[in-house]
């Protein structure tokens, strides 16, 4: 009796999961997308600052504060897709797959 109702538990639990990965991935793309964009303007902003103002060194270490901290974004979005993909036993063939056939369509 106890089996039924923990399966039915696990059966949430994995589709809540499920749900949580759904709503991840639709974010994803857009985010690393993002992040990326802001590696390229980040250092055009501080280059430019540092041509026009005196105080240089301050403004290199901003620069150097904010790659590291975009990095550090980007390395937690790909982990957390990587331990969704671990929870759900996804296979990555299989999620490339997935995205050849709707680019497809």
């Amino acid at each position: 009796m106890s089996y039924k109702s923990n399966n039915g538990i696990e059966n949430r639990v994995y589709k809540r999961i499920c749900d949580k990965y759904d709503e991840f991935q639709q974010h994803h793309k857009r985010c690393i997308n993002t992040c990326i964009a802001l590696l390229i303007l980040v250092p055009l902003v501080f280059v430019a600052l540092m041509i026009g103002l005196e105080t240089k060194l301050e403004f290199m270490v901003l620069w150097i504060v904010s790659i590291l901290a975009i990095i550090a974004v980007i390395i937690y979005i790909e982990y957390r897709d990587y331990w969704y993909k671990q929870m759900l036993e996804l296979d990555e063939n299989e999620e490339d797959e997935e995205i050849d056939k709707e680019e497809e369509e």
